[in-house]
């Protein structure tokens, strides 16, 4: 069942994005046709007179979107187990930056602000928060400012009487309009940490990212390498000796998808491997996983001619080097948009899940 449940969860975030996600770009969610509201319900099912059968509703993945001109909110459900006890909501502007975000109080049957975010030239410049004890009133706040190249040099904690409670700011350090250096201090100015940059040049590209490394106050490192296209290819941490403790590696093919990760522990160990595989579409067909025992687990993945996964296949070999396979099956009713309303997940051809989508459109 665990498996099943994360498998779930994958599945739900690539054929419904979450919240994070709406957070980035609205652009970015995977619906066809100019949708007003999305509700996604998901029940426990079992199959009756050869066909699949709602049984009881399974609260525990239950979401609402609503989508304005001006605004996306998104109610988000979840059972404690005795009855669907929190309920939250949270709205974005249209560039899809999180601006509000309620909690739901039952006893009064009202949604409560909870926090509200500002935004200031698209840069997020300060956060309120408002408590139940205080009874819609202004809590604290955060104040954010940033230098003229958009990075960040102070962060102040202030009270409702807008006075300030706490306080970090960060000394940017640039030569040639490039950051080399940031420091984090306290209100005291003492020393936190302090992060340094360094830079590739490549004579077809702008100056890249390549070089990333933070020394805490426990002159603890953190090294973090990137090619020219942004993407991690390693990580490193090293203790107070500055004696490598940790590194991972990661690759890349032509269209910038991870095919491989490599873990290893502060002994120069093997940890874990991850391997990937994408078709042309760059959706993975192929997950390969190798832990610390170089016990091997395997995920095969097929989807349907409207994109969305028909079939996960999950291989894993027990301690006593026998396959165990189980196959996660899943089919779909869409409507004329060519998005999913109805998708039913099978396991091991045992219908298990079955997830309603209700879509409404402009």
């Amino acid at each position: 069942m665990k498996i099943y449940l994360n498998l779930f969860i994958v599945l739900l975030l690539t054929n419904c994005n979450n919240d994070n996600s709406l957070a980035k770009d609205l652009s970015l969610l995977p619906f066809n046709g100019n949708v007003k509201t999305i509700q996604n319900i998901n029940y426990k099912g079992e199959i009756k007179f050869g066909e699949p059968s709602k049984t009881i509703v399974d609260y525990r993945y239950r979401n609402i979107f609503h989508f304005s001109k001006k605004w996306v909110e998104s109610e988000t459900n979840i059972d404690l187990g005795f009855r669907l006890d929190r309920n939250y909501k949270y709205k974005f502007d249209t560039k899809g930056n999180c601006i509000e975000n309620y909690d739901h109080d039952y006893n009064l049957n009202k949604f409560n602000l909870d926090s509200r975010f500002i935004y200031n030239n698209e840069k997020h410049s300060e956060s309120e928060y408002y408590f139940e004890k205080d009874n819609g009133k202004l809590s604290f706040k955060l104040v954010i400012e940033y230098d003229k190249h958009d990075n960040l040099t102070k962060f102040s904690e202030r009270n409702n009487q807008n006075i300030t409670i706490s306080e970090l700011s960060v000394k940017n350090h640039y030569e040639k309009g490039l950051l080399i250096e940031s420091k984090k201090l306290d209100s005291t100015g003492n020393l936190l940490n302090s992060i340094k940059y360094k830079y590739h040049t490549d004579s077809n590209k702008k100056s890249e990212l390549l070089y990333w490394s933070s020394f805490s106050f426990e002159k603890e490192t953190e090294q973090t390498l990137f090619d020219l296209n942004g993407n991690i290819v390693e990580f490193n941490s090293f203790d107070n000796n500055k004696k490598l403790i940790g590194k991972t590696k990661y690759e890349y093919d032509a269209n910038n998808n991870m095919i491989k990760k490599v873990k290893y522990d502060k002994n120069g160990d093997l940890a874990l491997k991850i391997n990937y595989e994408f078709n042309s579409k760059n959706q993975v067909i192929h997950k390969t996983e190798f832990d610390e025992s170089n016990e091997e687990k395997q995920e095969i993945y097929d989807y349907n001619t409207n994109g969305f996964v028909s079939e996960v296949k999950v291989i894993e070999y027990d301690y006593r080097g026998r396959e165990e396979t189980t196959i996660f099956s899943f089919d779909y009713k869409i409507d004329s948009y060519k998005n999913w309303t109805i998708q039913n997940t099978y396991e091991n051809n045992e219908l298990v899940l079955i997830s309603e989508r209700k879509i409404d459109y402009y």
